[in-house]
């Protein structure tokens, strides 16, 4: 007998037993394994994809999806904890539609642990970090990092804006071609927290201004890695003002947000901080 004569045979109400007792059974799997993922796209109001590939604007991106299960949801909640700190509407207003969590992320070839494409709305997130650094406060840092570059894009429509304002900050120093360039200087370290002049965090920094303010505003709003700047603030002046250009043009950003209190409060513990500079 095949399977359309048997459904035939069946009464209206076994019909609708037999289709919600499939309903529940196939809906259970899914259930338990994509609850963090809901709260988080719940949380953040955008879309997160984990379970197939996003593609980027310059078709430039290879990576396996980070997939349902633990990692991927101790992931997710990192993620709304630390994207809880910008104002609500925040990620819609830096142009941030998905987020696509990643694994083993490359992008043109380079081992990334993001990457942002403001382009198409879409912020990749690698749970695996990169280059075997997978530490959460390094996950924390990136997060706030590419974030911060999809912010810079939706105020300038332009990943690499030279802001005058920014520029005056560090009279007569010439930054590098970008952030790039550490892709291909594996022997540098260009991430420590070396302050290697003033107003600035690390080499990396040096690479560019969009880097520069990146770096600031991750190391603002990761809170294992906020009293090395604290630190830094206190002897360096021009770090001080940086933080309070990037502050404010944060809150004007997010004026009709509320502001971004999170910030104004994490700028204060560094601008409020000095010995005599």
């Amino acid at each position: 007998m095949g399977i359309l004569t048997s459904v035939k045979q069946l009464g209206f109400s076994d019909i609708a037993l037999l289709l919600l007792f499939s309903a529940t059974i196939l809906s259970q799997p899914v259930q338990a394994r994509s609850g963090a993922h809901r709260a988080a796209e719940q949380a953040l109001g955008v879309k997160i994809v984990l379970d197939r590939i996003v593609p980027d604007t310059w078709q430039l991106s290879n990576y396996q999806p980070a997939g349902f299960g633990g990692e991927t949801d101790a992931y997710l909640q990192i993620l709304q904890t630390e994207f809880a700190k910008y104002p609500p509407g925040f990620l819609r207003r830096a142009h941030v539609s998905t987020i696509a969590l990643a694994r083993n992320y490359h992008f043109n070839g380079n081992h990334q642990a993001a990457m942002p494409d403001p382009y198409s709305g879409v912020l990749y997130l690698a749970i695996d970090g990169a280059h075997g650094i997978d530490s959460s406060h390094y996950l924390i840092h990136v997060m706030h990092h590419e974030l911060n570059h999809m912010t810079e894009y939706a105020i300038w429509q332009d990943q690499y804006y030279k802001w005058p304002a920014w520029a005056a900050l560090s009279p007569g120093f010439q930054y590098g071609d970008g952030g790039i360039t550490a892709y291909s200087d594996t022997g540098t370290d260009y991430y420590s927290f070396v302050h290697p002049r003033p107003g600035f965090l690390n080499l990396y920094s040096m690479t560019g201004q969009e880097e520069d303010r990146s770096e600031i505003m991750a190391v603002l709003l990761t809170d294992e890695e906020r009293p090395e700047l604290i630190a830094i603030c206190k002897k360096d002046a021009a770090m001080r003002k940086k933080v309070d250009l990037l502050n404010r043009l944060m809150q004007d950003f997010a004026e009709d947000l509320g502001g971004f209190p999170h910030l104004a409060a994490v700028s204060s513990e560094c601008i409020g901080n000095s010995v005599g500079q």
